[in-house]
């Protein structure tokens, strides 16, 4: 461990070895849920014993530096955390009670500034700020008093800082907590008035900065699920929650969607980009499973892209599976990655293979699990 934080400097400067990677960790809500201090000690020992390990730790966002033991909490355990870090500001992070260009005043006093930018090999990382004060809710702690928008200032700065990259073929990464794309929405069958709260308003205007750049992978946090869409030849990623559904049941291991809590993974190399989804304490090779509802049984690939066929391994062939759409997992959520699977009689454990950017996924040995997102406590798989 080093003697202090290090966090990341502003003029994206470059990193010189080929092999580079960084994780993404989003929606840590500290102090909220079940022994959350204690499991997000254990997250950052996990990240850290990484084999490589990551070059950037990028946070993004959700916190809760709304609640003063939250930022101690989370400055205490990062205190000398040996990876540089780079972190974007959540809802949950904004300055309560202020003038909405005021919003960020703890979160940049505390972390850092909510735009930031470092280089990673051949790569280009962005974070970016998407949360603006809604000023009907000005004094209100109600949850929709922060909107997806990403301020006229913070566009500004995303432009010069995109204006600056030479090398429009180097992979180049941005990452926002409030999300620009996502079916989630509309698989809620959501109102407007939700809508604003979980999608950035404005995003066409930051596509059309995007759009130049052939490498580009946008993450994205604050739904507490994954998904995978592509727009304008741009990868936007939403990425599972570090804290699960830590509203729906204390210690819950799953995020609404049935991924287990846990963060991206990008490794770099030149050129080539390669993502990844690790859940805590879980195998790597826990990657997807088959679980039960109503009489019908589902495979659910937690990284899975909706848009790639998936292909379940009987005797010496391959039989394609159909897409699940709209079960509710839980409450009134749903997932954009589950398929249908076929009677198999006994349960036992299964191969299958899918695609997911471009190379070809096998996942063998994916479990049957018949108490899934019903446990009250935490499991580790």
């Amino acid at each position: 461990m080093i003697a202090q934080n290090r966090t990341i400097p502003q003029d994206c400067t470059k990193s010189e070895e080929s092999m580079k990677r960084l994780v993404f960790v989003t929606d840590v809500h500290l102090t909220e849920g079940l022994e959350s201090r204690e499991r997000f000690a254990r997250d950052l020992e996990e990240i850290w014993r990484l084999n490589p390990k990551p070059d950037l730790l990028v946070f993004g966002g959700d916190v809760c530096l709304w609640s003063e033991e939250a930022t101690g909490v989370f400055l205490e355990l990062l205190h000398g955390f040996p990876i540089p870090l780079m972190h974007v500001m959540g809802n949950h992070d904004t300055t309560l009670d202020v003038p909405d260009e005021e919003c960020r005043r703890d979160f940049e006093k505390w972390l850092g500034p909510a735009n930031s930018c470092h280089r990673l090999g051949e790569a280009h990382v962005i974070g970016l700020n998407s949360c603006a004060m809604d000023p009907a809710y000005l004094y209100s702690r109600d949850w929709h008093n922060v909107l997806g928008w990403v301020p006229d200032g913070d566009l500004e700065w995303l432009e010069q800082t995109l204006a600056r990259i030479e090398d429009r073929e180097a992979p180049l990464f941005l990452f926002v907590h409030i999300p620009f794309f996502s079916t989630y929405p509309d698989r809620l069958d959501a109102g407007q008035g939700e809508r604003d709260v979980w999608l950035i308003g404005n995003r066409e205007r930051v596509v059309e900065l995007l759009k130049p750049f052939a490498n580009c992978t946008v993450g994205q946090g604050h739904l507490h699920e994954n998904e995978h869409l592509y727009v304008e030849g741009i990868h936007f990623v939403s990425v599972g929650a570090i804290a699960g559904a830590w509203w729906s049941r204390q210690g819950f291991a799953e995020c609404p969607d049935g991924s287990p809590r846990g963060y991206l993974v990008a490794d770099i190399e030149e050129r080539r980009v390669e993502l990844n989804y690790r859940g805590t304490g879980c195998s790597p090779k826990y990657q997807a499973c088959i679980f039960q509802k109503e009489s019908r049984r589902y495979l659910n690939i937690f990284f899975g892209d909706a848009g790639e066929p998936v292909y379940l391994k009987i005797d010496d062939g391959w039989l394609s599976l159909q897409r699940s759409e709209g079960l509710i997992m839980r409450e009134r959520w749903t997932s954009a990655h589950l398929w249908e699977m076929p009677e198999m009689g006994a349960e036992r454990e299964v191969t299958i293979r899918t695609t997911l950017g471009g190379r070809e996924l096998l996942i063998e040995g994916v479990p049957f699990i018949e108490d899934y997102m019903q446990n009250e406590t935490d499991r580790t798989i």
